[in-house]
């Protein structure tokens, strides 16, 4: 069991825009374990106000021209977790959801979230990296926007969904050799699955996972190289840097 989990969505769409937020707010409230229970700005808890969708629309809408982090969404029992936006002017936008699972039935159901959440933000790439605060769990997907933008994917989570723009740059049938299983979904991305149920996968099995597929992969030079994170990072020769 992973200590945390992250979800990372890096979307072309406009999260400010109030059916793509208020779509997100939905899924998470429609979920009793995720419903948000706070929110403040700059990760500040003397500013937590507790979450009323409303009241917090409000705040984001205050400044939209301005808005660039908007307020962070917060929930203090289980399942706990952060979120947190960044919209950014140039169209380069990400969410990225923190959170602490405590058994196994939690992380199938962030799973299953962050499928929902790929459907409603398109994403050119979103995943979910497990945290098991050592050196057994492979960073991926952990960056900002216009590092991603810029440098391509650090790798494949245990599930990884390409949107529209990006699985071209994928060789499909050299996934299904390497054993991972592809989904089509209806909003034109792929989702790449090393395994069906990464929430009853061991620290060990999950990385030696992602090992094996990226070995396969290593051919198609699509993946950034951030060993040298934050000083130094160089795109693959596969990658075309999105506008």
């Amino acid at each position: 069991m992973p200590l945390t989990c992250q979800l990372t969505f890096f979307t072309p769409l406009n999260l400010l825009d109030s059916q793509v937020l208020n779509r997100l707010l939905d899924i998470l409230e429609q979920h009793p374990q995720l419903t948000p229970t706070s929110w403040d700005y700059d990760d500040n808890p003397a500013r937590k106000l507790k979450y009323q969708r409303a009241d917090f629309l409000d705040k984001v809408y205050a400044h939209p021209d301005q808005r660039v982090l908007l307020p962070e969404l917060r929930r203090d029992k289980p399942i706990g977790y952060e979120a947190y936006f960044t919209n950014s002017p140039r169209g380069g936008n990400k969410f990225s959801l923190y959170a602490t699972p405590q058994d196994q039935a939690a992380l199938h159901l962030l799973y299953e979230v962050a499928a929902l959440i790929t459907r409603e933000l398109k994403p050119h790439c979103s995943g979910i990296l497990h945290d098991n605060g050592g050196n057994d769990a492979a960073a991926v997907l952990d960056m900002k926007y216009g590092e991603f933008r810029q440098f391509g994917p650090d790798g494949l989570a245990l599930w990884t969904w390409f949107g529209p723009a990006l699985r071209h740059l994928l060789d499909l049938r050299i996934l299904d050799d390497a054993g991972a299983e592809l989904m089509e979904e209806d909003w034109g991305g792929v989702r790449v699955m090393l395994t069906p149920s990464p929430w009853n996968l061991d620290a060990k099995e999950a990385l030696t996972r992602q090992q094996d597929v990226l070995k396969a992969l290593q051919g198609l030079n699509i993946f950034g190289d951030y060993s040298r994170y934050p000083v130094r990072m160089h795109a693959a020769s596969g990658w075309a840097e999105l506008p």
